[in-house]
């Protein structure tokens, strides 16, 4: 798999780090013509690896056009703008922000059959926010980057081929100027044709774009675009990341006169879809008085933009001495904001030196440790993931003279290793499988199901070894006991939770069976469980649960699954909730669902403001109310089970009041 930094996204500056290795969680925007692959069923996991269909990623060429059609050629005044909101894949840049204004200039060029765009970028102006700065490598002069000639060589029919850069320009350069050249490709076909659909050049891989044409000078597109990865278990192909947009091209004495568009998307940096950055990109150009004139750029001369390129590594913080490192987590305690500082900079000391880890274990073994101390220091080992730390936290959890409590701790922060050894996961699995306190081998099955999944993002043929085996035992684990035994439903939810950390279509099977348990709790784990995989074929199923099952706690998984797998899916469902469902409790979690959305699709702040002129309950319009003013939105406090002791404590219910 691709290592990739922020620099990957449509936006060249926005992150991408991750695998989404068996579950498709994307559908096509409703704004699109695409339509979605028809959902199959979960295939025995014994079934090989494949690679995306031909057709997904080498789309057929369309017939050759009549007469080439119009291009940018002129000088055009150019605003760009990203936004994102997130984290990638080590947590860093919540936020950021970059604007770059300027002059494009093209001159268009034709050689026989060979047509391209020379072009340049004349007085950049670049406004980019202190955290993007740090992680790109943006020159701090960058008109003179922006200034070089790149070439965009073009197919017949308008779409961009590639696009090729003078050697020494950085990454962050390249990447933003293809994602405006992308934007501003007109691409057709027949020039007779009032609407069409066409596949089509981005920075990120092939997008499937669809045109209307308004009038003789005026074209709008919507486009779709997601970068697949090769998939197990004989399903379609999983996006690593989705986006969508739609923009407006004018047209004027045969060429292009002005550009609009927008798009958004998201991306997954992990098999854990919390991480999901989300972006937003803007691109105006409006063409100008004055004869275009660039330097001599030949393609040939060029070197093409690679995005498997686009990849600049993160700044490490320097390392400070493990007492000093240890003293700071001691100092934090319990402190949240406190806390997460002391356990970057213990983690940057376990990585610097990885023989400290042994001294890590030993603060969390010696008697009197506070209960916050051990937590950050087991937290810093998992994301530290040197060999060594991960062998500390399977000599811990392998230790049946620590208290359970403490195993607990090491169980929970083990969910962080990202990239899991094989000695790990062999620790790990030993102890799902055969310990024999069985409360505690089903927490360990829940942290296991996230490490397989980790381990997918790097080696997918060894995480289908341990996936087989995993998915044998939960098997035997779930089956409802007889009339007379005991229910095991802290046992029996733990393992939903693992297999909900599967993210393996291959793990569906075993969830749907556990929503049609008798018991509330059991269906509501496998509810819950259901956050990470392929929406298509449980929509319906989802809609089932949401209309017949009368507990609450059921239908509050539900929609906490919904709030994983997007509005495009699930939109509809999370809306009647908010409308008719009888439960106070859960309309405030719809409500709550669509507020987390907002940030992908404002759009559905109509649906809160809908709901608040009807709602007669004085505690939902209060959350309504709260949701409706920009940066109010918390989680509702009774969402799932507590049996799931891996769950945030946020997510868990202890009651079944409607």
């Amino acid at each position: 798999m691709r290592s990739r930094s922020i620099l990957t996204l449509f936006a060249a500056v926005a992150a991408v780090g991750g695998l989404l290795w068996w579950t498709s969680r994307t559908e096509p925007a409703p704004s699109t013509r695409v339509d979605a692959a028809p959902p199959r069923a979960a295939a025995p996991v014994d079934v090989a690896l494949h690679a995306p269909p031909a057709d997904v990623l080498q789309p057929a060429e369309p017939s050759k056009p009549v007469e080439p059609p119009p291009t940018l050629d002129g000088r055009y005044a150019l605003r760009y703008a990203m936004t994102m909101s997130g984290a990638d894949a080590v947590g860093n840049v919540p936020q950021a922000l970059m604007v770059l204004t300027g002059t494009l200039v093209v001159e268009p060029a034709q050689e026989g059959e060979r047509r391209w765009l020379k072009a340049s970028l004349e007085g950049a102006s670049l406004q980019l926010d202190e955290a993007l700065r740090k992680v790109t490598d943006f020159p701090a002069a960058p008109d003179g980057e922006f200034k070089q000639p790149f070439a965009v060589p073009l197919e017949r029919d308008g779409r961009v081929v590639d696009i090729r850069f003078a050697r020494d320009l950085s990454l962050a350069t390249r990447g933003t100027l293809a994602a405006v050249m992308q934007a501003a490709q007109f691409v057709r076909v027949d020039p007779a044709a009032a609407e069409y659909d066409l596949p089509e050049w981005s920075v990120n891989g092939t997008l499937s774009s669809h045109w209307l044409r308004k009038s003789a000078s005026e074209y709008v597109r919507a486009w779709r675009g997601a970068e697949y990865v090769d998939t197990a278990g004989g399903l379609d192909p999983a996006p690593a990341q989705s986006s969508f947009g739609e923009g407006t091209i004018t047209l004027a004495n045969g060429r292009i006169e002005k550009v609009e568009a927008n798009e958004r998307g998201t991306a997954r940096t992990g098999a854990q879809v919390q991480r999901r950055p989300s972006y937003t990109t803007s691109v105006e150009l409006t063409r100008m008085e004055g004869k275009a004139s660039v330097a001599a750029a030949r393609p040939d001369a060029l070197t093409p933009l690679v995005t498997s390129q686009l990849h600049i590594p993160l700044p490490r913080e320097p390392a400070v001495p493990f007492e000093e490192a240890m003293a700071q987590v001691e100092a934090a305690g319990d402190k949240r904001a406190e806390r997460a500082v002391a356990r970057k900079t213990l983690m940057y000391t376990l990585m610097a030196s990885p023989a400290s880890a042994t001294q890590a274990e030993a603060v969390f073994r010696r008697p009197g440790t506070p209960d916050a101390v051990k937590r950050t220091t087991v937290e810093a080992l998992a994301g530290a993931a040197t060999p060594e730390a991960q062998s500390v936290l399977a000599s811990v959890m392998l230790d049946d003279k620590v208290l359970v409590t403490d195993r607990l701790f090491v169980v929970q922060a083990t969910v962080g290793v990202k990239k899991p050894r094989e000695q790990l996961l062999d620790d790990m699995a030993r102890l799902a499988y055969e310990h024999p306190d069985k409360i505690y081998a089903s927490q360990v099955a829940m942290a296991l199901g996230a490490e397989i999944a980790w381990a997918a993002e790097h080696n997918v043929k060894t995480a289908t070894g341990y996936l087989a085996g995993y998915l044998q035992h939960a098997a035997a684990v779930l089956q409802p006991p007889n009339a007379g035994e005991p229910k095991r439903l802290r046992e029996r939810s733990n393992w939903l939770g693992g297999l909900g950390n599967l993210a393996s279509p291959n793990a569906l099977p075993f969830i749907e069976a556990a929503l049609s348990d008798p018991e509330q709790g059991i269906r509501a784990s496998a509810a819950h469980a259901l956050r990470f995989q392929d929406p298509r074929p449980v929509r319906e199923r989802m809609q089932q649960i949401m209309h017949q099952d009368q507990s609450m706690t059921v239908r509050l998984g539900i929609l906490h699954a919904a709030r994983y797998m997007g509005p495009e899916s699930q939109k509809t469902l999370v809306e009647r909730a908010l409308t008719y469902d009888p439960s106070e409790n859960v309309r405030t979690e719809a409500a709550y669902v669509i507020s987390a959305w907002l940030p992908q699709a404002p759009g559905l702040r109509q649906v809160l403001a809908q709901a608040l002129e009807q709602e007669r309950s004085e505690k939902v319009r209060h959350v309504l109310r709260n949701f409706l003013e920009p940066g109010r939105i918390a989680p509702p406090g009774q969402l799932i089970p507590t049996v799931n002791e891996l769950i945030p404590p946020e997510y868990r219910s202890t009651t079944e009041n409607p």
